[in-house]
């Protein structure tokens, strides 16, 4: 058994027998079960939530939870697939009886034992020098698939009401509604920036928690529920549901007897990324009181804070680089405190230091180590810092040109496109359709991951990184046309369908500005805006409230273009009319009939036919129908005054049409649109005519 010998204890033996190995692998993800915890300062320096009513699932919650699941994922250990469920799903009396069961586990506080025992399949952790020990491989918990579909729905409802309410901290992103991993690497990029505005030089240490999912406590998280104003009947059922829990380790085909799991949440569950983020919220919020004096405001050289999961990283800006890293020194300090109260611990071994330069411009700057205190990362051996420095995937230099960054990616993204000529050229395999859909699916998100940190015309390093890009542009309408190298680039990129690559770069950065507007209050990048942008949120003392056109050309911000886009429109993605529970649907849902028409247009035309019209002749009834029509044009013909798209709205009340309308709908608007405004006008239409009754 090579994978049973290549493990070893924690005494450094081999584990030579399965009852040895599956005894390692235990010990190693519940090593904190006897940890000491203490959370008196959450209660003294965080003021208790109002506690929030908690309104039972509906309906069409369960086929929300339902759609998004992939079929071919691997089954628990009732061995039902979602394939299956969704063979369920057709039938509503088993919809509604799932409902009934996840209610009644929040009425009676108590989630059955069936649902509380998993298997943990052991696979490696990727980039690992050696695999001999349990912590170089990973757990993930396979979960009874009806359970696993109940917990998406409450991970849903937990992850609205915890941003509404301000539970989660601005700083946190990664598994969380709407925080995306370029919003931490933008929000770093701004505030280096503004230091350099400023005169001041910027400096950053990145941490990581030891064993963070398999270290949460579960009292500690009961009492975070309870402290930050969760129902009481969610207090109930997590002190239930997070006790009395048993897993089975699965390694190379081998299956262990079943082990309590009393800490932690497993990775694969659908509630693991709310759950912690929850429970590291109190270390954000503790560590934010710490930084500001009792007016808010920051009185601390800490700049600012990030999180992505357990992945932390603190950010200093000083007049020299002796205040920033005595800075980074106690702040670090102060947030293994807090951790240690928690029950987490900082695995000292993975910190990381990056010194970004003095200036945009100055190459040669001080790049000085720094001496935490904390082994290994003494006076003997100070912690290094790197001159190229890899945060959630971003690959950030000391001047923050991005060329490494997007280097690495271009490079990659050349890699993918050549790999993908096995799927066919000219004479054989996929049709230069398809294959204009796979690059713009699968490559181009490769080659543009990072695109808003670095893209902003004037900057240093800014054609060469479009001109490094080009090259998988090229590569990729190449391998779409089967043309030969010598053909020129222009002709070929058109015939192939693909914009020219500066507009293409440019639609897309465009698009995550347009993206700022839908972001949620607290989120960590509206608080760099101006008031007007920020929907609420508490400003940094970085942001760009009251700044000029003239400072923000010498910061130049990646959210400058924020503060110039002319969009008016203003979206609340926490209204109350899509909170899970409180939505039309989810409270009238027999009231609402969705009929989805067959696409063949035979199966159409019978099912027109076979419509039964027979309500619409009802004397009392009012009945409004609406269309969305989306017309397709040649567009290589021109024709004036041309509307792409038409709604159409007719209102019948006693069984004839009182009044019809036809709205042009313009161009830029898919489907989905077309039949929102169209349902949306008719809904106004109703209740005027309701009221004049």
């Amino acid at each position: 058994m090579p994978a049973v010998e290549a493990i070893l204890d924690s005494e450094a033996n081999s584990c030579n027998t399965e009852d040895k190995l599956f005894e390692t692998l235990h010990n190693t993800y519940n090593a904190v079960d006897n940890r000491e915890v203490d959370v008196s300062s959450m209660y003294k320096e965080i003021e208790e939530f109002e506690e929030r009513e908690w309104v039972k699932f509906s309906v069409q919650e369960f086929h929300d939870a339902l759609k998004n699941c992939a079929k071919n994922t691997a089954p628990g250990p009732d061995h039902v697939s979602w394939r299956l469920w969704k063979r369920f799903a057709t039938d509503d009396k088993v919809c509604q009886f799932v409902t009934k069961i996840a209610n009644a586990c929040f009425d009676t506080g108590y989630w059955p034992q069936h649902f509380k025992q998993s298997i943990s399949v052991i696979i490696p952790k990727p980039g690992k020098p050696s695999y001999d020990k349990a912590k170089s491989f990973r757990p993930i918990v396979l979960l009874n698939t009806m359970g696993k579909l109940i917990e998406k729905m409450i991970a849903r409802r937990l992850q609205f009401e915890s941003i509404e309410a301000g539970v989660i901290h601005p700083c946190q992103t990664g598994g969380i509604l709407q925080r995306l991993v370029e919003d931490g690497a933008v929000a770093l990029t701004h505030h280096v920036r503004t230091a350099w505005a400023k005169k001041k030089v910027t400096s950053v240490l990145a941490f990581d928690v030891a064993q963070f999912f398999p270290s949460l406590n579960h009292n500690v998280l009961s009492k975070i529920f309870k402290h930050f104003g969760f129902s009481a009947s969610v207090v109930s059922f997590f002190s239930d549901y997070l006790v009395g829990r048993k897993t089975q380790y699965s390694i190379d085909n081998i299956t262990s007897p079943l082990f309590d799991s009393n800490v932690g949440v497993g990775q694969g569950s659908a509630l693991s990324p709310i759950l912690s983020a929850l429970y590291i919220a109190p270390c954000f919020h503790l560590l934010d009181k710490w930084v500001k004096d009792e007016e808010g405001r920051i009185h601390f050289p800490l700049t600012s804070f990030l999180s992505f999961v357990d992945d932390g990283l603190l950010v200093a800006t000083g007049d020299c680089r002796m205040d920033t890293h005595d800075t980074l020194k106690e702040a670090y300090a102060q947030m293994t405190s807090i951790f240690k109260d928690f029950g987490l611990v900082m695995e000292h071994t993975k910190m990381e230091l990056f010194n970004f330069a003095d200036s945009a411009r100055l190459k040669n700057s001080p790049n000085p180590s720094i001496n935490l205190g904390v082994a290994p990362f003494t006076r003997e051996s100070p912690c290094v810092p790197k001159d190229v420095w890899r945060y959630l995937g971003i690959m950030f230099d000391r001047n923050l040109t991005f060329r490494d960054h997007v280097k690495f990616y271009s490079t990659k993204s050349v890699s993918a496109v050549r790999c993908m000529k096995s799927l066919g050229n000219s004479n054989r395999g996929l049709t230069p359709k398809q294959k204009r859909l796979l690059y713009i699916s699968c490559i181009q998100p490769i080659a543009t991951f990072g695109l808003r940190c670095w893209y902003k015309p004037g900057t240093r390093a800014f054609k060469t990184n479009i001109k490094m890009l080009r090259l998988t542009h090229n590569q990729g309408a190449r391998w779409i046309t089967g043309a030969f190298r010598t053909s020129p680039m222009g002709a070929m990129t058109a015939v192939a369908g693909l914009m020219p690559l500066h507009l293409q770069l440019k639609k897309l950065f465009e698009r995550s500005v347009i993206r700022i507007n839908t972001l949620h209050p607290h989120h960590p990048v509206l608080s760099l805006l101006e008031r007007r942008k920020a929907k609420g949120s508490t400003l940094h003392p970085n942001a760009l409230e009251r700044k000029s056109k003239t400072i923000r050309n010498v910061i130049k911000s990646p959210l400058d273009s924020v503060i110039d886009n002319p969009s008016s429109e203003i979206f609340d993605p926490l209204s109350e009319h899509i909170k899970p529970g409180h939505r039309l649907v989810d409270r009238h849902l027999d009231k609402v009939k969705f009929v989805l028409m067959p696409k063949n247009r035979k199966d159409r035309d019978e099912y027109h036919n076979n419509l039964n019209l027979a309500p619409i002749r009802e004397p009392t009834a009012l009945h409004l129908f609406t269309a969305g029509v989306k017309h397709k044009f040649d567009p290589s013909i021109p024709i004036p005054h041309r509307t792409h798209s038409h709604i159409t709205l007719v209102t019948a009340f006693n069984g004839r049409a009182v009044t019809s309308k036809t709205r042009a709908a313009r161009r830029r608007v898919n489907e989905e649109t077309i039949v929102g405004w169209s349902t949306f006008l008719a809904l106004i239409k109703a209740h005027k005519k309701l009221q004049k009754r």
